[in-house]
């Protein structure tokens, strides 16, 4: 049986709830370039720290909207594909899994000075 890639996607768009994760890519762009103060202080390190906050609090967006919805399944919403019944609890307790393991992997991963330090 051949999986409609389209109807894939959407799913996992609706699963993610893009209002969120607009929201959060701006908020998190928006208050990085408060410290900005001249042209030159945007760096390629300023990029690569700007990137890093930017994926891990994308991939915890979705971990946190997938919690959600798992809770909120008695709820109803038509348009949520756990509720609807298009993706199974089990399909999304996987999904919640894996965001939440790459959100601590990244953050093992990355070497910030704010986020490592040493007491």
């Amino acid at each position: 049986m051949l999986v409609n890639h389209y109807s894939l996607k959407l799913k996992h768009t609706m699963f993610s709830r893009p209002h969120t994760i607009i929201g959060t890519a701006l908020s998190i762009v928006s208050v990085s370039l408060l410290a900005v103060e001249s042209l030159s202080d945007i760096s390629p390190l300023f990029l690569t720290g700007l990137l890093e906050a930017v994926v891990a609090a994308l991939f915890m967006n979705i971990y946190i909207v997938g919690l959600n919805q798992l809770f909120d399944i008695e709820v109803n919403k038509p348009t949520l594909p756990l509720a609807s019944g298009e993706y199974s609890p089990a399909m999304g307790v996987a999904i919640v899994s894996v965001f939440a393991a790459m959100t601590m992997k990244l953050s093992s991963t990355v070497r910030n000075k704010f986020l490592h330090r040493d007491f």
